[in-house]
């Protein structure tokens, strides 16, 4: 087997970001021999340094290896052009019991045709058998994975989402106003008779849950649940037959989320799967499932395959609410608002250059709360998470109902607060809420929707309008300024906002 790889030489393989991962790979792809027609190299543990790879088998043998291991936990995040993929058996994550598996890889960029790579088990027997897999096709365009005339991904991701909503609606929402999602239509009988609807996630996808849960059980009229992966595992939680889980994760591969799906399938609920990524571990390990379409998330922070998300599960709700004539007008003005979406968001993006004014003003400060209520408190989850994660600044996300609950003692003239306020059915609460805050000599700044009267927000400084929609489609308008603040705000705090996910320094994040 051949090494030739056109856009690398020799003296860059290494600085590559796949193998400055080989030895955070190493102490997990224990045992693993690398086949080809030629020859066979074997290894107690992924060779470490350069000094070990002089050969350009080795070489190769370690790339590899190290771009499977990758590519198994984030697909088509570390390797550009590459185009197809390759899925390991409970994946090199370290379970020693794996029998012998046996797969084919093509890799373009490589130039290399076929591989082999195989784990070996740590039992005494040798009568390993194979469990032979097909590799798939990843159907990524390279523009996807490019960053074209955006300074880094996370930018340009944050201003696709006028093509990502489009992707992740595209031959589901019909002109004929019916919404239709193939992934769950053999089953959707069986989740409206459920019991309960239980959504499983983690970070920005649970933030995605909640946006979501208000208009699931309006318009199911079904019980729906929120758990945290990690809490979940950690009480060992009741599941039932008459259970729907759904597991969201953009990569389909987050472990907490994986853990918790794999506790629920021997106890017969029904499994549905949310991702971004097809053949991902919880696609393949659910019984049904809806991927989100949003493309490729190389950024560190998740952006577009939030509000595709959130777009998912609007559609999941209005598939289970096809047949009730009580909520035919409700279903109508939700299906409108989604086919004006796209217009929207782009209207929303041209608040960017005031999103940087209000970022040069408070970058600086030590801390923020971001408040809302309603559909818009996983705005403030997910704006507050966005901010801590790229920027390093404390910022929590509140609801403003429970402002007198605690949080109000913190709120005087130095705390930078950020207020979220929408002229919906809490719009009054939200104005109390407002006002408390300016009595006690906050200024916060304010997003808010076109229709909230110029008079009860008089006095504020900044305030960012974004256009007036449907409430349940309102909370993806109001997080996108947030988005941009924090890509503003780490900016200029000079951190590294511009690397592959695995490529940062201190972050290391799974959705």
């Amino acid at each position: 087997m051949s090494f030739r790889c056109p856009t690398m030489s020799r003296q860059s393989l290494y600085k590559c970001p796949t193998i400055r991962l080989r030895r955070l790979g190493g102490g997990i792809l224990r045992r693993i021999g690398c086949c080809s027609d030629y020859r066979t190299y074997q290894t107690g543990a992924v060779p470490g340094g350069r000094r070990h790879c002089r050969r350009d088998g080795w070489r190769c043998c370690v790339l590899l290896m190290n771009i499977l291991w990758d590519l198994g936990n984030h697909p088509g995040k570390l390797l550009y052009g590459e185009s197809k993929m390759l899925y390991v058996a409970e994946g090199p994550c370290g379970n020693a019991k794996v029998q012998l598996v046996a797969v084919q890889a093509l890799a373009p960029t490589l130039e290399i045709l076929a591989l082999s790579i195989h784990s070996i088990t740590r039992s005494s027997s040798t009568e390993n058998t194979e469990q032979r897999r097909e590799v798939q096709n990843l159907n990524m365009e390279l523009q996807q994975i490019m960053k074209g005339n955006f300074k880094t991904f996370m930018q340009k991701e944050i201003f696709e989402q006028p093509e990502s909503v489009v992707n992740t609606m595209r031959g589901r929402v019909l002109p004929s106003g019916e919404v239709v999602l193939g992934g769950i239509k053999d089953y959707v009988a069986d989740i409206k008779r459920c019991r309960r609807l239980i959504m499983v996630a983690c970070g920005t996808s649970y933030n995605s849950a909640i946006a979501c849960r208000q208009i699931l059980e309006e318009l199911s009229e079904l019980p729906v649940v929120l758990e945290l992966a990690s809490d979940f595992l950690d009480r060992k939680t009741p599941i039932f037959r008459d259970d729907v889980c759904i597991f969201i994760s953009q990569s389909g591969e987050t472990a907490d989320t994986l853990m918790a799906l794999r506790y629920c399938k021997p106890r017969g609920a029904l499994l549905i799967g949310v991702t971004n990524t097809v053949g991902s571990s919880i696609c393949r390990e659910s019984h049904c499932g809806i991927h989100i379409n949003a493309g490729p998330e190389i950024g560190v922070a998740s952006t577009k395959a939030y509000t595709s998300q959130i777009l998912s599960l609007l559609m999941f709700a209005l598939v289970l609410s096809d047949d009730r004539i009580s909520m035919t007008n409700r279903r109508k003005e939700i299906i409108s608002a989604l086919n004006q979406l796209p217009d929207l968001i782009r209207e929303v993006l041209d608040l960017d250059k005031e999103a940087l004014t209000i970022a040069q003003e408070i970058y600086k400060e030590k801390s923020l709360l971001i408040m809302g209520r309603g559909f818009n408190f996983a705005t403030c989850l997910e704006g507050a998470l966005k901010i801590k994660e790229l920027s390093y600044m404390h910022c929590e996300g509140i609801m403003s109902g429970e402002l007198k609950h605690g949080p109000l003692a913190m709120v005087d003239e130095n705390l930078r607060i950020c207020m979220v306020i929408c002229n919906d059915s809490v719009y009054k609460k939200s104005l109390n809420a407002l006002q408390q805050v300016v009595a006690r000599g906050g200024a916060p700044i304010i997003i808010a929707d076109r229709t909230v009267p110029e008079k009860d927000l008089a006095g504020m400084r900044h305030v960012l309008r974004v256009p007036k929609t449907v409430d349940c489609v309102q909370n993806i308008l109001t997080v996108i300024p947030l988005q941009l603040m924090s890509y503003h705000i780490a900016e200029l705090n000079g951190q590294n906002v511009g690397c592959l996910l695995l490529e940062a320094g201190n972050t290391l994040t799974y959705h």
